[in-house]
């Protein structure tokens, strides 16, 4: 990294770990995932913690880290190295990126704002399941890269219709959402 190009990391699929995807996280979801990703099971401990340590770190700061050993020692409060963020980086976890990343524009969170978005535009509880499953098998596909892993999953779902099946695995496919 040179003075004149900073570099900024940024986190593929972030939205996989936010839970209200319309204002500023407070916390971040932990896929239970991980434990049987490869990639993650290849990091250390140390970079584990630095990659958590991260994911804490962008939620913070509006999606916006420097590509900064000093800095995010110094924000994380354990030693990062160069080494630590190329391994994670290779694994697919972080990204490197020349230009600034974009902060999200957060809708106002309110009770009342979150009813009224409610009543616009209702999930039937059929549809909301089927989006949680996809969700989960999307994040097992982020995380490992393995299709046949995340379509295990869908197919070890015991209340799904074939009709369901069909659907989640043709979304998961072609990225699409559950319509």
């Amino acid at each position: 990294m040179t003075d004149s190009q900073p570099q900024w990391i940024v986190i593929p699929n972030w939205d996989k770990f936010q839970h209200y995807r319309d204002r500023d996280p407070t916390w971040i979801k932990n896929h239970r995932s991980l434990l049987h990703s490869d990639a993650y099971r290849n990091l250390s401990y140390h970079q584990r913690g630095v990659l958590h340590g991260l994911w804490l770190e962008y939620a913070a700061a509006n999606r916006q880290i420097r590509d900064s050993t000093l800095t995010l020692t110094r924000q994380l409060g354990q030693r990062v190295s160069r080494r630590d963020l190329e391994t994670l980086n290779h694994a697919g976890f972080i990204e490197f990126s020349a230009s600034k990343p974009l902060a999200p524009r957060y809708h106002d969170a309110s009770p009342e704002k979150e009813k009224e978005r409610e009543k616009k535009s209702p999930i039937s509880p059929y549809g909301e399941r089927l989006a949680k499953l996809l969700d989960h098998a999307q994040t097992v596909l982020a995380n490992t890269g393995d299709i046949e892993r995340a379509m295990n999953y869908l197919h070890n779902q015991p209340a799904l219709s074939h009709a369901e099946r069909e659907q989640l695995e043709h979304a998961l496919r072609n990225g699409a959402d559950v319509g």
